[in-house]
């Protein structure tokens, strides 16, 4: 093998001096270098960058704002129209018979009317709605406010009315075996016959019945007394504590029907209870 190597070795060398110097018979020297670099660089640099940046804000903003105002304002009022009206008078006395000065009279519900402040010998003048059942409102410092109970005509008319303070008040309800409650009701009703005398005999209801009643006026003390069962010449009825809101009152005299203050026939009257406040309505019997 090594002698091999070696032959291999001589002939490279011989023929690789012949091929630097060949000779031409045309006496040229042709030196023929060939150099061929092939240099093949392939750089293929494939850069990706792939930036995928999704940014999905979504911002929903519902802002539902519903205000709803209703304002409903419901008066109930008998000052829309009063129409016609009449003279109604009178003289407010107290309790022991003497006429009130400065008490002030109005109708009841119905602002559109003047009031009426009683003179020095308690006279009062006002108009009110005519041919209508109407209440005409006392008021005055340490008074209990009243509120009498008429159905008018369509003439003027005249009527004395009476009016208690609230000391006074305090005694009678005492007498009829009450606490006056001014978060509750009063009831008095008045009796007379034709010619406008007080009546004894009478009785008198209360629907829806509550409090305490009813309790007659003794005609001795003027007070109430529980001990009566209908009313003595004194001609009134009491009703103490009645829950507010409206009542249906009726009387009875030997076996029939009293006719209400102003009205044409025999029946009930449907008036107001108001916390604090005497209702008093008047019933003619025959």
């Amino acid at each position: 093998m090594k002698y091999i190597f070696l032959i291999v070795l001589a002939t490279v060398l011989v023929f690789g001096g012949c091929a630097d110097d060949s000779v031409n018979d045309n006496g040229g020297d042709t030196d023929s270098d060939t150099d061929t670099d092939t240099d093949t660089d392939t750089d293929t640099d494939t850069d990706t960058d792939t930036d995928t940046d999704t940014d999905t804000d979504t911002d929903t903003d519902t802002d539902t704002d519903t205000d709803t105002d209703t304002d409903t304002d419901t008066d109930t009022d008998t000052d829309t129209d009063t129409g016609a009206t009449v003279v109604f008078s009178g003289v407010v006395y107290g309790y022991d018979g003497s006429p009130i000065q400065g008490v002030q009279v109005c109708v009841y519900d119905v602002s559109s009317l003047p009031c009426s402040s009683t003179t020095v010998t308690g006279v009062f003048s006002l108009d009110v709605p005519a041919d209508t059942l109407t209440a005409l409102e006392l008021t005055a410092t340490s008074y209990v406010n009243t509120l009498y109970w008429h159905r008018t005509g369509t003439a003027d008319e005249s009527h004395d009315l009476d009016f208690f303070t609230e000391t006074e008040v305090d005694t009678f309800a005492a007498a009829g075996g009450d606490t006056y409650d001014p978060t509750k009701a009063a009831l008095i009703a008045h009796f007379v016959d034709g010619s406008s005398s007080s009546l004894a005999g009478v009785t008198f209801t209360l629907t829806p019945s509550s409090g305490h009643g009813p309790v007659y006026i003794n005609n001795s003390t003027g007070m109430p007394d529980v001990s009566l069962t209908q009313s003595t010449a004194a001609g009134r009825g009491y009703w103490a504590n009645v829950d507010p809101g409206t009542g249906d009152v009726a009387a009875t005299y030997s076996a029939s029907q009293c006719v209400p203050s102003g009205d044409a026939a025999a029946g009930s009257r449907t008036i107001d209870l108001v916390a604090d406040t005497f209702s008093v309505l008047t019933f003619i019997c025959n």
